[in-house]
């Protein structure tokens, strides 16, 4: 099970069509096909009930649905630390001061930092 797998099932479950789900990933239909047949071959169920050109959901989606979602999020989460780290948003800063810097000049320059 590929990331990118969870991005396609969960663009399908959310549209319940295929063809929309491609053309939202900017992907083709039979990209989107062939993931949620490997993701249902694998795994030995059935994540959408095909009917002519209508899909619902099964229950084992469902699970999935959750499921990916939890793990997309977390994802994104990581990606948006491990930026924030990149770009200096997010660290540790250690700072050495004499008394007389320490006590009128930093505590200034730390607030418009702050900011």
């Amino acid at each position: 099970m590929t990331l990118e797998q969870l991005r396609i099932f969960l663009a399908v479950a959310e549209m319940l069509h295929f063809t929309r789900a491609a053309e939202a990933l900017y992907i083709t239909q039979p990209a989107v096909s062939a993931a949620i047949q490997s993701l249902e071959t694998k795994y030995g169920v059935k994540l959408f009930h095909r009917i002519g050109r209508h899909i619902e959901i099964t229950d084992a989606g469902k699970l999935l649905q959750g499921e990916a979602q939890k793990i997309l999020d977390q994802v994104n989460l990581t990606e948006r630390g491990l930026k924030e780290l990149n770009n200096l948003q997010r660290g540790e800063l250690k700072l050495g001061a004499s008394l007389t810097i320490g006590n009128y000049w930093l505590p200034e320059k730390i607030s418009d930092f702050k900011q």
